[in-house]
């Protein structure tokens, strides 16, 4: 079997507030690292690879910052799979999922793949306060209909790879589909 990646890529933007772990999670996946120090993010991007049913996927990252302002559709019209992450320690991040980000993402890419993702998992058995259950994201997962939802910790180095398999697999289905409905349209010509 022959080994290759995946012509173009796909290109996954990861969204979600401020320090909920998104720059973690990249870093995590892209080069195997762990950030010890927060530094703000603009827009960083960040190349790495993964394997799904034995071929080899480049994934280009952008990781833009957690601000709630306007999304443009520019910055965003090249991306195959949004990523949008919210923290088990942080309600407002979570809540600011279906408040900000998920409507955001909708109306500027409606039919685009979708991946709600926890982050810093290994938190919550440190954290005293009232941390967000995996009952609860399922549940916003669900209201949302997303393509997946997954949990990850990025220092535990634990769930990082499913994501990202994940993302190939939604942007492999995605292409799949549109593909089929421009056949259907030319057909019909």
């Amino acid at each position: 079997m022959v080994m290759s990646v995946y012509e173009s890529g796909v290109q996954c933007t990861l969204v979600g507030d401020g320090m909920v772990g998104k720059t973690c999670l990249a870093r995590s996946f892209a080069d195997r690292t762990f950030p010890v120090n927060y530094v703000a993010t603009v827009m960083d991007k960040y190349n790495g690879t993964t394997y799904v049913d034995g071929n080899k996927y480049g994934i280009t990252l952008t990781d833009m910052a957690g601000e709630h302002e306007a999304i443009t559709c520019s910055d965003y019209k090249s991306t195959d799979v949004f990523i949008i992450c919210y923290s088990v320690v942080d309600r407002e991040s979570f809540e600011s999922v279906q408040d900000f980000w998920a409507p955001e993402i909708r109306k500027i890419a409606r039919k685009r793949p979708v991946i709600l993702v926890a982050t810093q998992t290994d938190l919550r058995q440190k954290w005293n306060k009232d941390h967000v259950t995996t009952v609860e994201g399922e549940t916003l997962a669900k209201r949302m209909s997303v393509d997946r939802f997954l949990e990850s910790s990025a220092f535990a180095k634990e769930g990082v790879a499913p994501i990202f398999k994940s993302v190939v697999q939604a942007s492999l289905k995605y292409n799949k589909k549109k593909c089929n409905i421009i056949k259907r349209v030319l057909s019909g010509i």
